[in-house]
């Protein structure tokens, strides 16, 4: 029987268009910006160093990202 998926995590709108950053746990944004690079080195000075990184979509949809 397949694992069930958790629900992708609610994206606040200041976020909206941009690449966040979570932590591993996909449970807090550690840092974001307008490239993945960016976003990256965000989620690094933060502290974290396994960050999943997706683009926030503009408008209400859901979205699904990948790790580096």
């Amino acid at each position: 029987m397949p694992a069930k998926m958790k629900p992708a995590p609610k994206v606040p709108k200041k976020f909206s268009g941009q690449w966040i950053a979570w932590n591993h746990a996909l449970t807090k944004i550690v840092g974001s910006g307008l490239t993945f690079d960016a976003a990256l080195e965000a989620a690094e000075r933060a502290g974290e160093s396994k960050p999943f990184l997706t683009k926030a979509p503009k408008g209400p949809a859901r979205f699904a990202g990948g790790t580096r």
